[in-house]
C-alpha cells in the first residue's frame, strides 16, 4: 500500500505544481499585457513631445540657415579674397557634423564613397 500512497501523493504533488505554473504563467502574462499597454502610453507621449521639439529644431535650423546664407553673401561682397578660409571654415564644421548624423541615422554607409570606373 505504501506505493499506492507514494503515487497518489506524487501524482497531488504533480498537480499542486502544474497548478502553480498555470498561475505564475497567468501572471506573466497580465504583466506582460500592462507592461505593452505602458510602453504604448509611453511611446504617444514621446512621438508627441518630438513632433513639438522637430518644429521647433526646423524653425532654428531654417533661421541659421537664411543667417549664414546672408553672412556668407555680405562676405563674398566686403572681403572676396577670404572666401576660401570662410569655405574651409564652414568645411571643418560641417563635415564632422554630417558623420555623426548619419551615424546617428544609421546612414553611415552613405558615407563610403567609392568611385566605380
Amino acid at each position: 500500500m505504501s506505493s499506492n500512497e507514494d503515487h497518489q501523493s506524487n501524482g497531488h504533488r504533480f498537480q499542486n505544481m502544474k497548478q502553480k505554473l498555470k498561475d505564475r504563467s497567468k501572471k506573466v502574462a497580465e504583466t506582460k499585457e500592462k507592461t505593452k499597454e505602458l510602453l504604448l502610453n509611453q511611446a504617444v507621449k514621446i512621438a508627441k513631445q518630438a513632433e513639438e521639439h522637430e518644429i521647433f529644431i526646423t524653425k532654428v535650423t531654417h533661421f541659421m540657415g537664411v543667417f549664414a546664407f546672408g553672412g556668407f553673401c555680405f562676405i563674398l561682397g566686403a572681403r572676396p579674397q577670404d572666401i576660401r578660409y570662410v569655405y574651409c571654415l564652414i568645411y571643418i564644421m560641417f563635415v564632422p557634423l554630417r558623420w555623426v548624423y548619419y551615424r546617428y541615422k544609421k546612414w553611415h554607409y552613405y558615407l563610403l564613397v567609392r568611385i566605380a570606373r
